[in-house]
């Protein structure tokens, strides 16, 4: 699977949420172009350290739900042909010139657990993935 097949290339960007010039997060989207997916649990960690479930938000048609409200009796689902917004809220962002990996570990119901990493440049705003 290519990663230009699932995220799309120069949507990674810091974002500014609360207007006070200092980045609140980083965010990206994708693009499901394969099948519908449904996720029953995700984990996260940025350059080694775990990320909080309530600071990742995944965003479709105005619809926010949070990682940590994702369970196996509330899955996140995303049909084939949507984009998603996915948002991590962490203080300061990415930094300019230094790559970070994000490395996640998602649950589907009938796959198990598939885990990629995922190597972000702010800078280029690219997404290369590795499984």
């Amino acid at each position: 699977m290519s990663s230009y097949a699932v995220f799309i290339q120069g949507s990674l960007q810091n974002f500014d949420e609360d207007g006070d010039g200092v980045p609140d997060g980083f965010m990206f989207k994708l693009r499901n172009r394969y099948m519908t997916i449904c996720i029953t649990r995700i984990t996260a960690k940025l350059d080694g350290e775990p990320l909080d479930p309530d600071k990742i938000s995944f965003i479709v048609d105005s619809n926010e739900t949070k990682a940590s409200q994702i369970t196996a009796t509330s899955p996140f689902c995303i049909p084939v042909d949507t984009t998603t917004t996915v948002k991590v809220f962490k203080r300061g962002g990415l930094k300019p010139g230094i790559k970070s990996r994000l490395n996640i570990v998602i649950e589907v119901p009938g796959y198990g657990t598939p885990g990629f990493s995922l190597i972000l440049d702010v800078d280029s705003r690219s997404i290369s993935i590795y499984y």
